[in-house]
């Protein structure tokens, strides 16, 4: 799966934004201590429990909170797309002289189980990622390059 950035987090302020992130962070949170971090191993476990942690402490927009949160979004979208099952399929209809296939996605219960958890992280990486982005450019266009060494937010 690939990310996106939502349209609707285009015309938002900065802080519209972080009251987003503020209020899916409620939402994720008891995911992540209830379902997420004990399904997890290390080190996965462990970023996610660092995750949980910024949570609590409403630590959201710093690059290791980020960090922390990309990885185990990827990892959970990982396994749930590792749960589903595709086939290909053919016509076998008498009338069919063209030997037409196709291909099925299969959503077992494992998959159908991840795919909210995957979402509702989800909605909160692009929330923090949007925050964090409006943070950069406001201090790129104030002409502030950023601490000694930095070349931007791949580098967080």
């Amino acid at each position: 799966m690939s990310a996106s950035v939502d349209a609707d987090l285009t015309g938002l302020s900065v802080e519209t934004l972080a009251l987003r992130a503020l209020a899916q962070s409620r939402i994720v949170l008891p995911v992540l201590r209830t379902i997420v971090i004990p399904m997890l191993h290390a080190p996965t476990r462990a970023q996610a429990i660092a995750a949980a942690d910024s949570i609590a402490r409403r630590d959201l927009f710093s690059a290791g909170f980020q960090a922390d949160l990309r990885d185990v979004t990827q990892v959970l979208t990982e396994e749930m797309t590792s749960h589903l099952v595709v086939e290909t399929m053919w016509s076998d209809h008498d009338g069919d002289v063209t030997g037409s296939t196709w291909t099925e996605t299969i959503w077992t219960d494992e998959a159908i189980a991840l795919a909210p958890i995957c979402g509702e992280l989800g909605r909160l990486r692009d929330l923090v990622d949007a925050v964090i982005d409006r943070r950069d450019l406001t201090r790129l266009l104030a002409g502030d390059p950023g601490p000694a060494g930095d070349t931007g937010p791949a580098c967080r």
